[in-house]
């Protein structure tokens, strides 16, 4: 995931790796975004006994580069994606 060349700096809204977003936003910087996000991949390859669930209830996401990151059981509520890039992002575990 990168975050150059972003206008802002490459922050992303939100409360950031302490826990989740909330409605009162604040910058969080595109590492540490990078950093939950690597944290929620060791968890979800590990059958959760490393790392830690994604929790970005409330972020703002919007712009973010989040191609090809697993997202599954990531908790999105209220956080918005409007203009990140998802392709090649794993959203949805499937029906079987």
């Amino acid at each position: 995931m990168e975050g150059g060349g972003r206008a802002d700096g490459g922050l992303i809204h939100g409360e950031g790796a302490r826990g989740h977003m909330n409605d009162r936003s604040s910058a969080v910087p595109a590492e540490a975004l990078r950093e939950i996000l690597d944290a929620h991949g060791q968890w979800l390859k590990s059958a959760k006994a490393r790392g830690k669930r994604a929790d970005l209830r409330g972020a703002d996401l919007a712009n973010a580069d989040l191609k090809g990151v697993d997202l599954r059981r990531a908790r999105l509520v209220r956080a918005t994606l409007s203009g990140a890039d998802l392709r090649g992002a794993r959203l949805a575990t499937g029906l079987s």
